[in-house]
C-alpha cells in the first residue's frame, strides 16, 4: 500500500497530471513475488500519460473474496492493440504480471 502511494505521488510530479491511489480497507501482502507484481502499475501509469495523453490517473488496491484486485483506471484516449501483434515490451509485461 505505501509503495502505490509512492508511486501516485511520483507520477504526478513526474508528468504534472492528478494521480490518485484508493485503498478503501488494509491490504497486506506476505508474498513478496505477488507484491512485486502488484507495483506494476507505474507501467500503465507511465502508458496512459505517454501515449493515451491522460490528465487524470487513480490505482486501487482492494480485497474480495480473497483475491487482490489491482485497477488502473485513466481519463486518457485509450487503444485498442492488434490482437496477437503487440510489439512492444509493456503491455506483454503487464499481461504477464496480471496472470
Amino acid at each position: 500500500m505505501a509503495a502505490l502511494v509512492e508511486l501516485a505521488a511520483g507520477r504526478e510530479k513526474l508528468f504534472h497530471v492528478k494521480c490518485r491511489f484508493e485503498c478503501p480497507a488494509p491490504v497486506y501482502l506476505h508474498d513478496l513475488i505477488v507484491a512485486t507484481h502488484l507495483f506494476d502499475p507505474q507501467e500503465a501509469a507511465t502508458n496512459a500519460v505517454k501515449h493515451g495523453k491522460a490528465r487524470e490517473i487513480e490505482i486501487s488496491l482492494e480485497m474480495k473474496l480473497e483475491r487482490i484486485i489491482l485497477t488502473v483506471r485513466d481519463d486518457g484516449r485509450g487503444f485498442l492493440p492488434p490482437a496477437g501483434t503487440t510489439k512492444g515490451m509493456g503491455l506483454r509485461i503487464m499481461h504477464y504480471r496480471a496472470e
